[in-house]
C-alpha cells in the first residue's frame, strides 16, 4: 500500500512523503519549545506535561518503521485535525491498525478543554513536538522544500 495517494486525496494536502520512521529524531530541545515556547502548554491532555515523557516517546516511536509526513495548504486547525484523522482512518481500514496521527497544531477538539479528563479521546492527538519529534529535520530529509509563508506539517505513524 502506497500511503501518499491516500493523503493526496484530501484537497487540504499540498504534499506528502513516506519516510522511514526510524529516521525520526526525538530531541529534548523540541519538547523544550513546547514547555517554554507555546502559549498552550498544559492546556490540554494532548500537550505536555500530560503527554508521555521523552524516553517513553522514544520507546513508542521505536515500534514503528514507516511514517507519512504531510504538508498542508491550510492552517485552519479543525480542518487539519479532520484531515489527519481521516487519513489515519483510511490506513486503519486498509489493515494498518497501528496508524496514529500527530496533529500539526495543538488539539482543538473541544471548545473548553479540561486537562483533567479528555471529553473527546477518539479525536485527541498530540503534536509531534509534544513527543519531541524534530519535524524540520524530517522534512529536510524527505526533500520537502521550504515554502513561502507558514505551511503546517503533520505526521502519521503507519506501521
Amino acid at each position: 500500500m502506497n500511503p501518499v495517494p491516500i493523503a493526496l486525496g484530501f484537497k487540504e494536502v499540498e504534499s506528502a512523503r513516506e519516510i522511514d520512521a526510524r529516521s525520526l529524531l526525538v530531541r529534548n530541545w523540541v519538547r523544550l519549545k513546547c514547555v517554554y515556547g507555546c502559549s498552550l502548554y498544559n492546556s490540554s491532555l494532548s500537550c505536555p506535561p500530560h503527554t508521555p515523557d521523552i524516553e517513553e516517546c522514544r520507546k513508542i516511536l521505536s515500534e514503528y518503521n514507516k511514517a507519512l509526513l504531510i504538508r498542508f495548504n491550510t492552517s485552519e486547525r479543525s480542518r487539519l485535525e479532520d484531515v489527519m484523522l481521516g487519513i489515519e482512518k483510511k490506513f486503519m481500514e486498509a489493515g494498518k491498525y497501528k496508524a496514529f496521527s500527530f496533529f500539526a497544531s495543538p488539539c482543538s477538539a473541544c471548545k473548553d478543554c479540561s486537562p483533567q479528563k479528555c471529553k473527546s479521546p477518539e479525536r485527541a492527538r498530540p503534536t509531534a513536538e509534544a513527543f519531541g519529534i524534530d519535524l524540520i529535520d524530517a522534512a529536510k530529509k524527505a526533500g520537502m522544500k521550504k515554502t513561502k509563508g507558514f505551511r503546517p506539517i503533520g505526521l502519521i505513524l503507519i506501521e
